[in-house]
């Protein structure tokens, strides 16, 4: 099994079957996400060379300037692009090492001694995901940080959400993490992706092909969403 990170974590749990199919066989792509991708790797570029190396955000971002310029009016550490990896006992690793158990990025750190702030940039619609934000914080609760402002900003609906974690959180969320790395490790091992179906099948790509959600009827709903988004 290859590292994890938190999003194809999340993935597995919408739905072994689906995830098995984009991330494993590769039989299936994901619809509509070479724009999106496009779009969101070209904001947290900015956003990082804002942080980074200083660079002016350009017009479209300039509601994000006074966020980040809060943060450094803090005077702790700024990192953008922070990576993380560590080995099955949560022992901190190299990025690409080969005993990596699961890795990922944090769109910017901000530390101090004991306390720290993270922020996670979001370019799509406000969905807070409060258990992204604890996963990240794991990060630096291994490395020695034990109270953490977690935030979102959202960049086209300038919206902002926080969170505060500490350290009984943190403890639980890394146990919550372990038992939900096991649920997929013990996929790989057993070659059993079951489907969950839901109300989502019918943006799945994989709906034509997924026996479960053709007799759920999802199939049928996901041709008329399809006509509907090319008229």
């Amino acid at each position: 099994m290859k590292p994890w990170s938190y999003s194809s974590l999340k993935d597995f749990e919408g739905c072994p079957k689906r995830y098995h199919a984009l991330r494993v066989a590769k039989t299936h792509k994901q619809d509509d996400t070479a724009e999106y991708l496009t779009w969101g790797n070209s904001v947290h570029k900015h956003l990082e060379d804002r942080v980074n190396i200083k660079t002016p955000l350009p017009d479209f971002l300039a509601d994000m300037e006074p966020i980040i310029a809060a943060l450094e009016s803090r005077g702790r550490l700024m990192i953008a692009e922070l990576e993380f990896a560590f080995r099955k006992d949560w022992t901190p690793c190299g990025y690409w090492d080969p005993d990596c158990w699961t890795r990922g990025k944090i769109d910017i750190v901000c530390l101090g001694s004991v306390e720290a702030d993270i922020l996670d940039w979001k370019t799509g619609k406000r969905r807070p995901d409060f258990g992204q934000l604890e996963y990240y914080a794991i990060c630096l609760y291994i490395l020695g940080y034990k109270s953490i402002n977690a935030y979102f900003a959202w960049t086209k609906t300038k919206e902002f959400d926080s969170t505060y974690i500490d350290e009984n959180i943190l403890r639980h969320a890394k146990q919550l993490f372990t038992d939900k790395a096991a649920r997929l490790e013990r996929a790989f091992e057993t070659d059993e992706w079951p489907a969950k179906t839901s109300v989502l099948c019918a943006y799945c790509p994989v709906v034509q092909d997924c026996s479960e959600a053709r007799a759920k009827g999802y199939h049928t709903k996901a041709k008329h969403i399809k006509k509907a988004r090319k008229g």
